[in-house]
């Protein structure tokens, strides 16, 4: 999306009531964090499991972390969903959602749209011109047609293909 273009709000969208965004700065969080993205993932087409250790050697192993970036989203007391940010597109002018998932029973309340929002609200806010991500256009989630929803248009397309040995 770019930002500069981009019908944004002044700051960062209100939380409906009992939603709350916990930027995952403890073990505790962190390993909430793992929950909700490996849940929110299961039924992607490229999933790997992975335990909380090399999860957490992922995330944290990464040039461009942006710990401050790593939302846990709570409805009601319950992780919901997740957004990573990161730093990746930095030389670019960019932002970077390196992951979004909403936990399946959470689905089509309009989390992913509200974690969105206020991602490219943070990096306008941090003047940035664009936000990008990847998405598996195929995503039985549909999350392809969110993202458009909410004005990013596609930037690159890959085709992948792969073969059950």
């Amino acid at each position: 999306i770019d930002l500069t273009t981009a019908s944004l709000p002044e700051s960062a969208p209100a939380l409906p009531e009992g939603v709350r965004v916990i930027v995952a700065r403890t073990d505790a969080e962190r390993r909430r964090l793992y929950e909700v993205q490996q849940a929110s993932f299961a039924d992607h087409w490229n999933h790997t499991h992975r335990s909380y250790e090399e999860y957490l050697e992922r995330l944290e192993g990464q040039d461009a972390d942006d710990p401050e970036g790593w939302w846990l989203l709570e409805v009601d007391g319950v992780a919901a969903a997740v957004c990573l940010l990161d730093e990746s597109r930095a030389d670019l002018g960019d932002g970077y959602v390196r992951t979004l998932g909403v936990a399946r029973e959470f689905r089509g309340r309009g989390l992913a749209q509200l974690l969105l929002t206020r991602a490219f609200v943070h990096y306008r806010d941090r003047g940035r011109s664009g936000v990008q991500l990847g998405v598996d256009s195929t995503s039985p989630t549909g999350a392809d047609k969110l993202y458009r929803k909410v004005g990013m248009a596609v930037l690159r397309e890959i085709d992948a293909w792969a073969l059950e040995l």
